[in-house]
């Protein structure tokens, strides 16, 4: 009740106050090989580093703590959620970082036995890189990449590469409750342990994925002598009449499953296309009203 207010108005007149409420938004972005794709516009993980810029900027200007983590298959960069520009300019620094990386060929990968997290320093805090595996210390991805390339001839365990459950484990490690988790993916990987993850996370947080696709990868006809290659393996391209709507409905397939699991778990699930800009289809997606 304010008192003066009341009397000076003779009518009871009673002040609301709202308190600011800033919340950690966690940008999950995915620069793997799978996401060194595109048959137009760009690649897949061009267009995933874009909608996480357009997204983590939003967040910036909504009052929000902005963070995430960037990852591909040698390790996971996690950048605490922080306040202002900051947090934002971190992320987007380390996902241009990963994203030149794909370029790189050949791209070496250091035997490990666990999934090597590279925290970014916040502002004002100690500049140094603080990597940890567990208790230990390992390189950061750019040392990594040109020490230790080779396996010791001690151990003949294969290298490990960091998968999309992996992040996500770490994610539900951090992310306890109240934090929006935006992951931009083109969720390649993802299997029934991805699902329980996914129901760890949304049960106290809010989870947006922004599934990240070519149309090449679910309309595709055969032509004479087209072959198809993906991590060493190599396919010949039926030419056969039948092969491009099998091919489109397969994709179909996967697209409606995980679209029915997410759904279950009230999780929204967005596509996004890397032969429009990323900007407009979001606009498009999220209802966009002019003006």
């Amino acid at each position: 009740m304010d008192w003066k207010a009341t009397a000076r108005l003779r009518k009871p007149h009673v002040r609301v106050y709202s308190g600011e409420r800033e919340r950690p938004v966690l940008m999950v972005v995915d620069q793997r090989t799978p996401m060194f794709f595109g048959s137009q516009r760009v690649m897949k993980s061009v267009a995933a580093a874009e909608v996480a810029a357009l997204s983590a900027w939003r967040a910036q200007d909504g009052g929000d703590r902005v963070g995430g983590l960037v990852f591909n298959e040698s390790g996971i960069t996690e950048v605490r959620p922080q306040r202002g520009r900051s947090g934002v300019l971190r992320l987007l620094h380390q996902t241009v970082q990963l994203n030149h990386q794909l370029a790189d060929v050949p791209i070496t990968r250091v035997p490990i036995t666990r999934v090597p997290i590279t925290r970014v320093p916040t502002a004002g805090a100690n500049q140094r890189s603080r990597t940890s595996q567990a208790s230990a210390v390992l390189p950061s991805p750019d040392t990594a990449r040109t020490s230790n390339t080779a396996p010791s001839p001690d151990t003949d365990q294969p290298p490990t590469k960091v998968g999309l459950n992996d992040v996500l484990e770490h994610v539900v490690r951090i992310a306890k409750h109240d934090h929006l988790v935006v992951v931009i993916s083109d969720l390649d990987g993802a299997d029934s342990q991805t699902q329980k993850l996914a129901t760890n996370l949304s049960a106290h947080n809010d989870v947006l994925i922004i599934a990240v696709y070519d149309p090449l990868g679910y309309s595709l006809s055969g032509s004479p002598g087209m072959v198809a290659s993906d991590r060493g393996r190599t396919w010949h391209i039926p030419e056969s009449g039948g092969f491009p709507q099998h091919f489109e409905d397969t994709f179909q397939r996967r697209l409606d499953h995980w679209k029915t699991i997410f759904q279950s778990l009230r999780v929204p699930v967005l596509p996004l296309s890397t032969h429009l800009p990323a900007a407009e289809q979001i606009r498009n997606l999220l209802g966009h009203r002019p003006g």
